[in-house]
């Protein structure tokens, strides 16, 4: 759920990004600070690691316009894959707005993309939100790989909803920001739903 804090006229909302390991959710967040422009960029520290794995998570505040006079923030998360970290998931999970999950498209990814995708339902479940409930996107990363498996069957094995997918190189900054802009929009809509509720 955003949260409103009309001191600062500001809404915050998380959004998290989930996958197996080293599907390139970091890669995600690396890309979409990249891609911002250098006045966006000027309160932000930059994503670097010397280790091939993220050691925890990663947080990316980006702004996203405004609504109604108030500055939207989303703040994006990746989602710690090991169950080593399942209290701090928990935090991590409260108060989300939307979810992004990235596949790997790598042939041999198939299983574990789909057992990041059950677990990801299974831990949201025991905190009280319903995946099938959450704006949610697909984006199928690594499309260069040379032995990438058709959309047709990463669709099959893990789009359970029919979420909207998109496909993706994020280390060469291809489909990220289209994805986090859909993703934003989704979240947004259900904030104005809300607003109109009320």
């Amino acid at each position: 759920m955003a949260f409103t804090n009309y001191t600062t006229k500001e809404i915050n909302c998380k959004i998290i990004y989930a996958g197996p390991p080293q599907s390139g959710k970091t890669s995600n967040l690396k890309s979409i600070y990249t891609l911002m422009s250098s006045t966006e960029k000027k309160n932000i520290i930059p994503l670097q690691y010397t280790e091939p794995r993220t050691p925890f998570f990663d947080f990316l505040p980006v702004s996203a316009g405004f609504f109604q006079n108030f500055h939207i923030k989303m703040h994006l998360y990746t989602f710690p894959t090991s169950r080593f970290y399942h209290q701090s998931r928990k935090l991590i999970i409260r108060g989300l707005d939307g979810v992004v999950f990235v596949a790997d498209s790598s042939f041999n990814s198939l299983n574990d993309n789909v057992d990041a995708f059950f677990a990801l339902a299974d831990t949201l479940s025991s905190c009280g939100y319903a995946l099938s409930k959450l704006p949610l996107l697909i984006q199928y990363n690594k499309r260069d790989a040379k032995n990438r498996l058709p959309i047709s069957a990463l669709t099959n094995a893990i789009n359970l909803y029919r979420s909207k997918e998109f496909e993706s190189i994020a280390t060469e900054h291809q489909g990220t920001m289209e994805t986090f802009k859909d993703i934003s929009k989704k979240v947004l809509s259900e904030i104005k739903k809300g607003t109109e509720m009320k």
